[in-house]
């Protein structure tokens, strides 16, 4: 089973719900099925890591958030 955390955003990023699941093995993370109530995969957007979303003025986090 992976690990699941859920990080909800507040002020600057309010909106941004963001859930980062870990697995044990890359076999593992092929296999896995999203669950009903998760959105869009966003791995590659720069909402979907903290350093990058400190870099974002609000219009491209707009932007991104939209993208999801």
């Amino acid at each position: 089973m992976p690990n699941i955390a859920i990080q909800i955003y507040h002020g600057k990023f309010e909106g941004l719900i963001r859930v980062e699941v870990e697995f044990d093995s890359e076999k593992e993370a092929n296999e896995f099925v999203p669950l009903g109530w998760m959105g869009k995969e966003m791995t590659n957007l720069p909402i979907a890591r903290d350093g990058k979303l400190l870099d974002l003025t609000s219009e491209k986090f707009e932007e991104n958030l939209n993208k999801r």
